[in-house]
């Protein structure tokens, strides 16, 4: 693991980090031949691994509970739990602090960070006190047979909607999410969007993906799925601009909105 590029933006008050992770214990990738279905396998060379790229914006004003908003790129495996060991790493050593002890002796001493998801209290409540209305499982750049042979035609996204005919409460809503993001996964299906109803009979629609660990941690943690124009590739050596943006804008969005309250 090692931070590939970085950006200090100071008139927008955000660090962008690149940091890339490699494993030489992953499985060689896998293509396959989407019309005759035959597989090809691409060997590691010596000393490689599969590598992935994730950016992190840092905002530098600190916030009301003490420490500092950011925005984390969703990328399975590559996590909280992952880069903030490996940041602490990095201050540890490249720090030279000092400070004096009660007995007046010099200690060595450095920065610690450590990583926590900001709260969506509001899908909580929404589900405590409301009700769920509708699954949707969707796949992307699946070809839908009815379209096989049109070449005017490229199908995107295929959807399969799912009603809910009872009323799911608190954990009984996480648990139903759950057994849904993991059927949903094993059909392959990547983003699994939930439709419900809040108190004041309000509806409104999340997404995620079906990578995630558990449903119930959309609950403790925000999450949103972001477009760009131009691809963003598995691993790169430069930060994606467009990517970049769209999370500062997230990230400056919290910042404000945590200014107001």
């Amino acid at each position: 693991m090692r931070i590939r590029d970085f950006i200090v933006d100071e008139d927008g008050g955000a660090v962008t980090l690149l940091i890339n992770y490699s494993d030489k214990n992953v499985s060689n990738p896998v293509f396959e031949n989407l019309e005759t279905g035959d597989l090809r396998e691409e060997p590691k060379l010596a000393g490689e691994g599969v590598a992935v790229s994730v950016h992190l914006v840092i905002s530098m004003s600190d916030s009301k509970s003490g420490g500092n908003l950011a925005v984390l790129e969703c990328i399975p495996g590559v996590g909280r739990g992952l880069i903030g060991p490996f940041i602490n790493y990095l201050l540890r050593k490249g720090s030279n602090y000092t400070f004096k002890n009660e007995n007046g002796v010099d200690q060595k001493c450095r920065p610690k960070v450590y990583f926590e998801a900001l709260a969506s209290q509001e899908l909580k409540d929404d589900l405590d006190n409301g009700a769920l209305k509708e699954f949707q499982l969707v796949k992307y750049k699946k070809a839908i047979k009815d379209f096989d042979q049109d070449d005017e035609i490229e199908p995107l996204s295929s959807t399969v909607a799912l009603s809910v005919k009872k009323a799911f409460k608190s954990d009984a809503a996480f648990s139903l999410m759950d057994r849904i993001r993991k059927k949903g996964k094993k059909e392959g299906y990547s983003e699994i969007r939930v439709r419900l109803k809040n108190k004041w009979g309000k509806e409104r629609t999340i997404s995620f993906g079906v990578s995630k660990n558990d449903a119930q941690s959309i609950a403790y943690g925000k999450y949103d799925f972001v477009s760009t124009a131009e691809v963003i590739k598995q691993c790169t050596h430069e930060i994606h601009g467009e990517l970049n943006k769209k999370m500062k804008k997230m990230l400056m969005k919290e910042v404000s909105r945590e200014g107001e309250s």
